[in-house]
């Protein structure tokens, strides 16, 4: 079963990845300066569709590095919710849910929270202006990807590489998120842990109840069973006495 201990972040990174591993149009975005010091990156982005993450439309890996199998089994982990952070390791997952659509992406712990959601309302925002509710409902697995993986691409190289005019356009539609609103994800998946230990717990006593109740109804039946046939026969043993008295006194 999956616990919080079976996934690490060598699990979402891919041995021996490294920063040259970064797709190219991305890393050749970066000015010199900024490749000496480069600033945080997003290395990972998805959009999704279900009640919880489970078709995924599209997405876009900045790094060949990245498991998308690793990724969704974290992700089928998370609470639905319009905007949420999670550390894992020296990255964080954000994303926020619009009804059955999940726009997430996996970036450096040290890029700011807006700087992220800055990026997921663009994506949001270039995904329902491609296609329409019916187009998502009816996807398939990866529909959108020959289209919108491209729409990702640019915007992970806009955001990554700071482009001021369109990150700051962004920014103001997420003047409201708090920096301090990320949680551990390890956390997280503890407390999942636990209330999935719970749960089953909660299910097997109900099935060792609903085994005991049927239990006691089969004894009771056989008690029951045992009563009448010993009447029947204290019945039939009376009445053949009486039988007997009446012949042998006519």
């Amino acid at each position: 079963p999956f616990t919080c201990s079976s996934l690490s972040v060598c699990d979402l990174i891919r041995p021996g990845a490294c920063c040259a591993q970064m797709d190219p149009s991305l890393r050749d975005s970066l000015t010199d300066s900024q490749r000496s010091a480069p600033p945080p990156q997003i290395v990972y982005s998805l959009v999704i569709r279900g009640q919880k993450p489970e078709v995924i439309l599209a997405h876009f890996m900045g790094s060949e590095a990245i498991s998308k199998e690793a990724t969704m089994r974290v992700l089928e982990k998370l609470p639905k919710a319009d905007e949420k952070s999670y550390l894992h390791g020296d990255h964080a997952f954000h994303y926020t849910v619009q009804g059955d659509l999940w726009f997430v992406c996996l970036a450096e712990k040290t890029m700011s929270r807006k700087t992220s959601f800055g990026f997921l309302k663009s994506v949001q925002e270039a995904f329902e202006q491609k296609y329409t509710t019916q187009q998502v409902q009816t996807a398939i697995a990866e529909g959108m990807q020959k289209e919108f993986s491209e729409d990702l691409k640019q915007l992970m190289e806009t955001y990554n590489s700071g482009k001021l005019d369109r990150v700051a356009q962004a920014m103001k539609q997420v003047q409201g998120i708090n920096e301090n609103l990320m949680e551990s994800l390890d956390k997280l998946l503890e407390r999942q842990e636990k209330i999935d230990l719970l749960v089953q717990r909660s299910q097997s006593l109900s099935g060792q109840s609903a085994s005991f109740r049927r239990q006691a109804q089969q004894a009771e039946w056989a008690i029951r069973r045992r009563n009448i046939k010993k009447m029947v026969i204290l019945g039939v043993v009376a009445l053949v006495v009486t039988l007997i008295i009446v012949l042998m006194n006519r």
